[in-house]
């Protein structure tokens, strides 16, 4: 019988790795720019087809957009070109989407 042994460092890095995969998203929703990213998320995933078609509509870098709206990073420059080019059109769409209203209604509630 033949034991195998992984050592707890490398065991323990694997893990965190493999948990941020799965790390769940935090807003901070009395700030205006959270509630922004996580209506954006919200619309994003229920587009017709799901994130990567609505990532192919509006030509946004799929792994980046990823990262922007679900942890916070800086959009690279295709994604900022393409956030400025379609903002007019996501703030309509926000200006009359009841899930948004939620969101700032929760965010006066929790806002400083």
């Amino acid at each position: 019988m033949t034991d195998y042994y992984v050592p707890w460092d490398v065991a323990e890095a694997r893990a965190l790795e493999e948990s941020q995969k799965y790390a769940t998203t935090t807003y901070d929703l009395s700030r205006n720019e959270d509630r922004a990213r996580c209506w954006l998320a919200h619309v994003a995933e229920l587009y017709a087809g799901g994130f990567g078609n609505f990532c192919n509509l509006y030509d946004f870098d799929r792994t980046n957009l990823e990262g922007v709206l679900y942890r916070g990073e800086q959009p690279n420059e295709r994604n900022a070109r393409q956030l400025t080019a379609y903002k007019e059109e996501f703030d309509q769409l926000a200006a009359h989407d009841p899930y948004f209203a939620q969101l700032n209604v929760a965010g006066a509630k929790h806002g400083k």
